[in-house]
């Protein structure tokens, strides 16, 4: 074995799991996955749908919807990004 392979053990417990089940796919039934993968994709969702924010009134402090809501976008995405990795926790 390669001197810098020598204490990965862990790959080949890994790759070993793997080939027990070839061409089998794990279930997504975990709630927990489910709700990280929602969590992550709602400001993806908020993002793109551009018609939703689409608007120059109201306005804040002069700058149009549009500019200021996709200021407020960012923390509020790092907010649901850290809320699904809370919730999908460390594996």
């Amino acid at each position: 074995m390669a001197p810098h392979l020598a204490n990965a053990t862990h790959l080949r417990f890994s790759v070993a799991r793997v080939a027990k089940a070839p061409g089998t796919w794990r279930v997504a039934g975990d709630r927990e996955e489910t709700m990280k993968y929602l969590l992550l994709l709602i400001p993806c969702v908020l993002a793109l749908a551009v018609p939703l924010y689409n608007f120059d009134a109201p306005r804040l402090f002069g700058f149009p919807f549009f500019y200021w809501f996709n200021l407020l976008l960012v923390p509020v995405s790092v907010g649901f990004i850290y809320a699904a990795d809370k919730v999908g926790g460390a594996k």
